[in-house]
This record gives C-alpha cells, sequence and structure tokens, in this order.
C-alpha cells in the first residue's frame, strides 16, 4: 500500500511537472522555428543544436506525460514493447549513467495489447532497480535489457551486475 502511493505521488509529481514545462517548451520550439527561418551559416547551425536540444526534451516530458496518465483508465492499445523499454531507459538514463553501462538487446518488433504507459512504469522500476543494484557495487556496474519473440510470448529481462538479494 505504501509502494502504490509512493508511485501515485510520483505520478502526480510527473503530471505537474509536465503541465510546468510543456507551455515554456512550446514558446521556445515555436520561436526557434521563427529564428532558424532567416539564419544562414554558423548562425543557423546553433539554432540547430538548439532545436536538437529542444526536441530531446520534448521527448522526455511526452514520456513523462505518458508515464504520468499510467492509470488514465484508457482502452489497450497495440504498441511495441521496445517504444516502452526506450522511454523507460530515457526517464531512468540519469541515475543509471551514474551508476552502470546500460545495453538494450531489442531487434525484433514486440507487439502487445496492453497499456503502454503502464509497461513503461514496470520496466522504468526494473531499471531503476538495477542501477541501485549496480551502485551497492565497489566497480561500474552493467545492466543489460531484453526484448525479445518467441512463438506466443514476449519476453522482457533485465539484468545487472549488482550483488542480487542477500
Amino acid at each position: 500500500l505504501i509502494h502504490a502511493e509512493r508511485l501515485a505521488s510520483i505520478g502526480a509529481l510527473a503530471a505537474g511537472i509536465v503541465h510546468e514545462l510543456s507551455n515554456p517548451l512550446t514558446y521556445l520550439g515555436a520561436n526557434l522555428e521563427l529564428l532558424s527561418e532567416d539564419l544562414t551559416g554558423p548562425d543557423r547551425e546553433a539554432i540547430d543544436d538548439c532545436k536538437l536540444g529542444y526536441s530531446k526534451v520534448r521527448a522526455i516530458v511526452d514520456d513523462l506525460r505518458r508515464l504520468s496518465r499510467a492509470d488514465s483508465g484508457d482502452e489497450p492499445k497495440t504498441f511495441d514493447v521496445r517504444t516502452a523499454l526506450t522511454e523507460a531507459a530515457t526517464i531512468a538514463a540519469v541515475q543509471i549513467r551514474s551508476t552502470a553501462s546500460l545495453t538494450i538487446e531489442a531487434d525484433t518488433p514486440a507487439l502487445i495489447d496492453g497499456h503502454q504507459a503502464r509497461i513503461t512504469q514496470v520496466l522504468l522500476n526494473l531499471l531503476v532497480n538495477a542501477a541501485q543494484a549496480a551502485a551497492a557495487s565497489s566497480q561500474r556496474g552493467a545492466i543489460v535489457a531484453r526484448v525479445s519473440v518467441d512463438a506466443q510470448s514476449v519476453i522482457t529481462e533485465v539484468e545487472d551486475s549488482g550483488a542480487g538479494i542477500h
């Protein structure tokens, strides 16, 4: 129950962050587009770099938006588990980067029917747990996340080099 309440609080926090960042990002994106129309040479390259950074921040905000709506009651939809894993890895990147290297092995489309935000939340929890296990080690850890498909199943694994449960 405490864990569920904590997750609900994190979802509410994510929704608040998304709301606060969305409007300024909209202005930023629109103004970058406007500026890029009139510039050439090094100035244009600088604006293009800013647009790339804007796109990355926008993608993170969109991932957080989907994550914060994990329990919104939407109908299940077909989605690729690899997309959910990528979103989870993006959100967990700061924590993982400081403790371990992350390798994602997911070459085959892995379509399922379900709630993508809920699966993303599960994968995020697994990746954060793996990062915490790696942090407990005296050496830099390694995390491998795999998505594979067999005849009737999509299999998702997160493996870390931490010591495990004692």
